[in-house]
């Protein structure tokens, strides 16, 4: 049989804070081993890794002491395997810390080592375990204990580890260096009682938690966009789409931000959790369109596309998505970058604006403002309500600037520069063209014809897009063909002909070909499809060359 057991890699959650996570030091077991990591049995002792307030410590300043696990008895021990005469702890295994936490194992798969399996069996079983007659008859396993010469030098080892960490007689204890403490906490003799000293930088970014508190204290708000929503979607050819609460200032990704193995914003996340500032507050959200729950992931890339654009053209705000970070195509940055130089005075941040790349970099500009104004050491306890108030003012006033921009959408996409939450949202401000030229071959009364369209784009009531400058051709000479194509670089063909273009491939000029089906009505199907034919062009985009030159290089003089 196989029992889940747990070593010293496995980490756990206290119910005291989800934050805080707790390992275990193995005290009564020097032999039996998973992955090189001791395994851990009843005598196994609790460690914080990362003492954050403990939601059972209340301070009377409103703050909360830090996690300090008081060891109680382990519940849920497995007795029928032990490691020198000690139950193990398995998956099912918890302890009730003194404070009032529930402490027990984090099964999530992003946490190595944690729940791993040992086969107990009879034939082979883990050094120094032994498994005990089941109600079943199983037969017993021979413990392996360690030699006591070799259990005596390892004890003896500890011991020596544990007294070198001990200060010296008549020395004070020494403060833990912490990179994030904006005082003077070495010279402090309250450090170890202090509670900003003992906030770590980290907070909760709960997209729940942020949508329930947008809903209750913007109900208005969220009622008018709800209501806008409801209505556009039943107008969406793409599909629907469902509502994301937006964090302004992403607590994973934008305040606790790492380069290298330190948080960029490590001295403000300390300051949130010091000050009690809530990341999912509804001054820090704003309410955005995001992709289907179910059957979005399936659709290929340019169906994607289209329903985005779709939705902000019906709902005129930013697609959203889970990342904010992406990468953006040279051409994208050159449209951003002419924009820049001809719009100075709509950039809300000076210098180079080519350090523009995503929704991320655009924050990091904001935060590392902000991040030098809390940068001088100071003693944050004293005057605490009134810096707790302006630290949560500081917060909000980025929320409440980047929030400006988010709903500039509106009006204008590109009024929205530089914050966009998604890369699709940039393309739909930038990328997409006022008009293009398509060009549709279809089958009509058993022939083969071609219709030249020109594309474009308008802003009113929503984004929409028609065909102008209508012309067809029937197709029977390679020549005229040419010339009737121009400069087009964009081609739709009808699903079911066994039909090639003449000239793909020539010299470099490849168009980008889509079968489609049309359904008997060309012009009907480029309204209705018009963003799909969008984000076609989008993915598929050729450089300008002149009516003469492409003809030419086609063949068709």
């Amino acid at each position: 049989m196989s029992v889940k057991l747990l070593n010293e890699a496995c980490l756990f959650q206290c119910t005291g804070n989800p934050l805080i996570l707790v390992t275990a030091a193995e005290l009564g077991n020097y032999v039996a081993k998973d992955r090189g990591k001791k395994i851990l049995t009843d005598k196994a002792r609790c460690m914080v890794k990362a003492p954050l307030p403990c939601s059972f410590q209340p301070t009377p300043s409103g703050a909360f002491l830090p996690c300090q696990v008081v060891q109680t008895a382990w519940t849920g021990i497995n007795h029928r395997v032990t490691c020198s005469g000690n139950g193990v702890l398995t998956a099912n295994s918890f302890m009730m810390c003194g404070h009032g936490g529930k402490i027990s194992p984090v099964m999530s798969p992003c946490i190595s080592g944690i729940g791993a399996f040992v086969s107990i069996s009879d034939r082979a079983a883990p050094r120094g375990l032994e498994h005990t007659q089941d109600a079943a008859g199983s037969r017993g396993l021979e413990q392996m204990e360690q030699p006591k010469e070799t259990e005596g030098r390892q004890e003896e080892a500890e011991r020596r580890q544990e007294a070198a960490k001990q200060p010296e007689e008549g020395q004070a204890d020494p403060v833990a260096e912490d990179p994030y403490a904006r005082c003077d906490y070495q010279n402090c003799g309250r450090a170890k009682e202090c509670g900003y000293y003992n906030c770590q930088p980290f907070v909760n970014n709960d997209a729940r938690e942020l949508r329930k508190n947008f809903q209750e204290e913007r109900k208005a708000e969220w009622q008018e966009y709800n209501k806008k929503h409801c209505q556009q979607n039943a107008k969406s050819t793409t599909g629907g789409w469902r509502i994301a609460a937006h964090h302004i200032i992403s607590g994973n990704q934008v305040l606790m931000m790492k380069e290298k193995d330190m948080l960029s914003y490590g001295v403000l996340a300390k300051l949130a959790v010091y000050y009690g500032y809530d990341i999912n507050n509804a001054t820090n959200c704003i309410m955005l369109p995001t992709n289907e729950r179910d059957g979005f992931g399936e659709r290929e890339a340019i169906s994607k596309m289209a329903g985005a654009f779709d939705v902000m053209g019906l709902m005129d705000r930013q697609w959203h998505v889970g990342g904010h970070k992406y990468s953006l195509q040279n051409s994208t940055m050159e449209r951003l970058m002419d924009y820049y130089e001809k719009h100075p005075g709509e950039y809300p941040i000076p210098g180079n604006p080519r350090f523009f790349s995503d929704y991320r970099t655009a924050m990091k500009e904001e935060m590392d403002k902000l991040l030098g104004k809390y940068n001088r050491k100071r003693c944050w306890e004293k005057q605490y309500k009134k810096r707790k108030q302006d630290f949560k003012a500081d917060m909000d006033a980025v929320s409440r600037k980047v929030e400006r921009y988010l709903l500039a959408f509106e009006k204008n996409p590109k009024k929205s520069f530089p914050y966009y939450v998604s890369k699709v949202a940039v393309e739909y401000a930038f990328d997409l063209p006022s008009a293009s030229k398509i060009i549709a071959v279809y089958q009509k009364d058993g022939a083969i014809r071609a219709k030249r369209v020109r594309m474009e784009r308008y802003q009113k009531d929503g984004l929409q897009v028609i065909p102008k400058e209508q012309e067809d051709i029937l197709l029977k000479d390679r020549m005229e063909f040419i010339k009737f194509c121009q400069n087009a670089m964009h081609f739709l063909i009808e699903e079911g002909m066994e039909y090639q273009l003449p000239f793909e491939g020539a010299n470099g000029l490849a168009p980008a070909v889509r079968r489609v089906g049309f359904g008997g009505d060309v012009i009907g199907y480029l309204v209705r499809h018009g963003n799909e034919v969008l984000a076609f062009i989008n993915q598929n985009e050729r450089p300008y060359q002149p009516i003469a030159k492409v003809v030419s290089r086609r063949g068709g003089m």
